[in-house]
């Protein structure tokens, strides 16, 4: 797969992932070359209208649609930085202007085309009226210009024979004198392949007949030119970087997601803050720096895609295309040195750490195939290196160890792995205790008598007993939904009590503390205690000046947010404000929070759930009840490590405001246990001087369904 090989790739800004953010105020600052603003009219928008004049709705009719004018957006976004124009040469900027020239008909089509799968389509299928009434103009347009291909390019048989019908499928193959009575469509589409295989003549196989008649069948067709759509896809990938961070799949939707998230921030219904800008670093040195990159995100998506259908061997082999594809850039000492003096929060962005987190799927697609011993040599070698995905280690040492203790049966190796690992500083939170409870697993099983005195190498820290309680959970079998559900009583004066279903265990626990002296209560896991931080802290998540944090538009973080750069960039502030939260009174905190809450109300920001809460004094009843001391210990922990500690958080809070009393519950249904961040979360909590517990759920009346057994 070389660099153009890339042009495959169908741009996705995934909603899985934090979406890019600015005030909708300052949307278009950067973008005055746009012709026209969205429509919100209903005929070409994803989202219900409001109650329009007709003056008004002429008016939006003039107007271009949301998904072409935001498409025009970020082209426009993207080519006024230089560093990003520099990465599109003449022939690149050839099709954009190409494009800005197209009849808005076809402008539009483009763009509907480009959110969709690449593949064949028949113009007669595309139903686009808002666009068209006949698309067969609109169609030539694209192809004159070099944007679409025609069936002309169209040479795969099998390709050409899944875009028929079954009706037309059945004339071709009566045509053909194929039997292909009572046959499904698959099958129809296998006989006339066998078929073509199999008949000869003076001039070979029948397949050229079949596919010249199988194309006549079909009429006119179209599909995306492949160079000319990467071109566009590294447009949305650049204004849409951001989502590259996450471990996940980011070609998934033809930017479908960004479009539509732009257009909501468009018409203020989605806002963001509003931050400066400040990039001074360069992250592609070329093009080329930049296709290499693009070509890496397609192996990852292509691996993805075919693991998620389970087809273990298309994706070894894809991993394997990729690791050969990453080797010459591997042992390139330039781009060592360079991603080496990039801050970590950046290296996210290179082309060697999307091999590195490919490297731990092609471990992940090992250990499916039950081939422990390889991937015991891949994960030693992606802790063998110390640049790329750092925080990643805890879960590659963990799994080390398990795979030499559990599948390859070698106790001391993976003694001697845990003991490196627990030296290693990237290993924290529950990656840690897995580690140290592997080692108490071994050196106390029966079977490894001689390995029970290495139990002294190592110290393990201790955490305390959880606190808990168990409860009985009545249970009805619903047979129309075949789900069980959670019986939750409310009684109702002269009326006898009502019954309220619930498929939620987390409910039927919050039901209880509500009955049992906590009048509040919130299921909320870990957005309650960061939404709290977060109203506290607005101000230095957002912080300027601090360089590359902000470097496009519509983030709601930082992009160091989930390492450990986002606390040493600002650890004098953060320090002091935990400081001013832990001694403040109560009132003052009231004070914080309302500041907060009135200057930015609805704001996008990744800390903050603003529909957790019912309202600001909901909000101050929590704060009331939990003062500053443990507001301040629990911010200490999300602040300084997020990317460790956001999993875990318990799932309820419950709270008195009569009394100023709270309490922290995680929940666990029948059969359920902790994980283990889930321990050190209440531990934690336990030691900052909250009162944090497990509250266990008995099941009772559901068939099949097994009791919890202390």
């Amino acid at each position: 797969m070389d660099f153009e090989a890339s042009n495959s790739i169908s741009t996705t800004i995934s909603e899985r992932v934090s979406t890019p953010s600015i005030d909708s105020s300052s949307t278009y600052t950067n973008t005055d070359s746009i012709p026209n603003t969205p429509s919100t009219s209903q005929e070409d928008s994803s989202l219900p209208s409001s109650q329009n004049t007709t003056e008004e709705k002429e008016e939006q009719g003039r107007h271009q649609p949301y998904y072409l004018a935001n498409f025009f957006l970020v082209m426009n976004t993207v080519l006024q930085n230089d560093e990003d124009r520099n990465l599109f040469n003449e022939e690149d900027m050839s099709f954009i202007d190409k494009f800005k020239n197209l009849s808005e008909e076809a402008q539009k089509l483009y763009v509907r085309l480009y959110q969709r799968k690449s593949t064949w389509l028949r113009v007669s299928k595309l139903d686009y009226p808002k666009i068209a009434e006949d698309m067969t103009p609109v169609a030539a347009e694209l192809v004159g210009d070099g944007f679409l291909h025609t069936e002309r390019e169209l040479s795969d048989l099998e390709e050409t024979l899944n875009l028929i019908q079954a009706p037309d499928l059945k004339t071709l193959a009566k045509s053909l004198k194929v039997t292909c009575s009572g046959m499904q469509r698959g099958q129809i589409i296998a006989a006339l392949l066998k078929h073509g295989k199999q008949q000869r003549s003076l001039f070979g196989g029948l397949n050229s007949l079949i596919l010249k008649r199988a194309k006549k069948s079909l009429g006119s067709c179209v599909k995306l030119v492949r160079d000319v759509k990467a071109v566009f896809t590294r447009l949305l990938l650049l204004f849409s970087l951001t989502n590259v961070a996450e471990e996940e799949d980011v070609y998934a939707s033809g930017g479908q997601s960004l479009l539509s998230m732009l257009f909501l921030a468009n018409y203020g219904r989605v806002v963001y803050e509003d931050y400066k800008i400040y990039r001074p670093t360069v992250l592609f040195r070329s093009r080329d720096d930049f296709l290499q990159f693009q070509v890496a995100l397609q192996y990852e998506s292509d691996i993805h895609s075919l693991l998620g259908n389970n087809d273990l061997e298309g994706a070894l082999q894809v991993y394997q295309d990729a690791c050969q594809q990453h080797e010459p850039i591997k042992q390139d000492p330039e781009v060592q040195i360079f991603h080496t003096s990039l801050p970590m929060f950046l290296r996210c962005y290179t082309t060697s750490w999307i091999y590195t987190r490919i490297l731990g799927l092609g471990v992940e697609i090992l250990q499916k195939m039950r081939r422990y011993a390889e991937a015991v040599e891949k994960l030693r070698e992606l802790l063998s290196q110390k640049t790329y995905c750092l925080l990643a280690r805890g879960r590659w040492w963990e799994r080390l160890a398990l795979n030499l203790d559990q599948h390859l049966k070698k106790p001391a190796k993976s003694l001697d792995a845990i003991k490196e690992a627990l030296s290693d500083c990237h290993v924290r939170t529950g990656h840690r205790l897995a580690l140290e409870q592997r080692v108490y697993k071994i050196c106390e099983s029966p079977s490894n008598v001689k390995l029970k005195k290495r139990l002294e190498e190592f110290e393990i820290s201790k955490v305390s007993e959880t606190p808990k309680v168990v409860i009985s959970g009545h249970i009805k079998q619903n047979d129309v939904v075949k789900e069980r559900f959670y019986v939750i009583k409310k009684s109702n004066e002269g009326e006898g009590d009502e019954e309220i279903l619930t498929p939620r265990v987390e409910d039927y626990v919050l039901h209880h503390y509500k009955q049992n002296g906590y009048n509040e209560g919130l299921h909320g896991e870990g957005s309650t205690f960061t939404t709290l931080i977060g109203l506290l802290a607005w101000d230095i998540v957002f912080a300027e000046d601090i360089p590359d944090v902000f470097r496009y538009s519509f983030q709601t973080a930082p992009l160091d947010m989930r390492t450990d750069d986002f606390y040493i960039n600002r650890q004098d502030m953060i320090d002091s404000r935990l400081d001013l939260i832990m001694q403040s009174s109560v009132e003052d905190l009231h004070c914080m929070v309302e500041e907060c809450w009135d200057t930015h109300q609805g704001k996008q920001c990744t800390l903050v759930n603003w529909e957790l809460f019912s309202d600001l004094g909901h909000v101050k009843g929590l704060v009331s009840c939990m003062g500053g001391k443990i507001i301040s210990g629990i911010g200490r922990r999300i602040l300084t490590d997020h990317r460790h500690c956001r999993g875990g958080v318990p799932d309820l809070v419950v709270w008195n405001t009569d009394n100023n009393t709270f309490k922290i519950v995680e929940v666990k249904g029948p059969n359920d246990r902790l994980a283990h961040k889930q321990i050190l979360w209440i531990d934690y909590l336990n030691t900052i001087g909250a009162t944090a517990e497990v509250c266990h759920v008995t099941a009772v009346g559901g068939k099949k369904l097994q009791a919890y057994a202390e």
